[in-house]
């Protein structure tokens, strides 16, 4: 009987080359222009292109998958998650948030910047279409990341905190929104420049009270919380530019809600100025 020598190829199964064996995902074998792709994205979005928009995402995130470029599909995700979010369309926004979550297990970076920025960013999915229980439970853990990590960019802080405070309101834990409002202030207020932020959270903390208390019960300090935000956002310095015009618009409607018209007006008014400036230069 004639015996015959076995090549390894004739007994183990066959192994793709450019996959990572713990999660058969494909290896990155190159990386897509990230800055380039964002870019191009708001261009289409400034011309309001947004239908220009979602084929550059798709055509990207294509090309990502075909190289196995799995931070590049992450980082995309994360892109589409706004995108999906700004346009409305749930159905996709949450596809989006649910394949960046995958990629981030897949790429064990929870635990990074990039992963709590993640969790924020589908948080505010969540929020923005009323699901607050979701948009907090991303929103948690990305505070305990942060946390941990000791992360010290104040503005994303002071806005995550902001963005909590919005969520346990929605859910009527005032008790709790006016902790985060607080601890979004005590942020902003070490932040050189954060005045405009500091004003949209205390319009925000008059609504948290007036819903808490009635409008009755919680007058005195609707005034305050009004009064407070009047005098940052007149604070003298600040650059009249378009995002100073985007908070008047912004704010207008908590003042004329709470009777002050007048100021109201006078928002609105800087913002159409700022806006017949720019058109005038152009």
């Amino acid at each position: 009987m004639s015996s015959t020598n076995l090549d390894k190829a004739d007994y183990e199964e066959p192994v793709c080359l450019i996959c990572d064996p713990r999660t058969g995902e494909r290896k990155n074998t190159s990386s897509i222009p990230m800055q380039r792709i964002v870019d191009k994205l708001e261009e289409y979005c400034t011309l309001k292109d947004f239908a220009g928009a979602e084929r550059h995402l798709g055509y990207w995130l294509s090309e990502a998958q075909a190289q196995g470029d799995l931070r590049g599909q992450f980082s995309l995700r994360n892109e589409m998650m706004g995108f999906y979010r700004k346009q409305g369309e749930y159905d996709k926004a949450v596809a989006s948030v649910n394949e960046a979550v995958r990629l981030m297990q897949v790429l064990d970076n929870e635990d990074s910047i990039s992963g709590a920025t993640c969790h924020v960013n589908c948080g505010t999915v969540y929020d923005t279409f009323s699901e607050p229980e979701n948009a907090l439970l991303h929103f948690t853990k990305a505070e305990e990341i942060f946390a941990g990590l000791a992360f010290k960019d104040l503005f994303r802080l002071g806005s995550l905190y902001n963005n909590m405070a919005l969520a346990y309101m929605e859910l009527g834990q005032y008790p709790e929104a006016f902790v985060y409002y607080a601890k979004a202030l005590n942020t902003m207020e070490q932040l050189s420049g954060s005045e405009l932020e500091q004003a949209i959270t205390y319009l925000n903390m008059a609504d948290c009270s007036a819903l808490e208390k009635g409008l009755d019960g919680a007058s005195g300090e609707i005034s305050a919380y009004l009064e407070k935000a009047k005098n940052l956002i007149d604070t003298e310095g600040l650059n009249r530019d378009g995002y100073y015009a985007f908070v008047c618009e912004k704010c207008s409607p908590g003042f004329n809600c709470y009777g002050d018209f007048d100021y109201a007006e006078e928002l609105d008014r800087r913002a159409a100025d700022i806006y017949n400036k720019a058109k005038g230069s152009e």
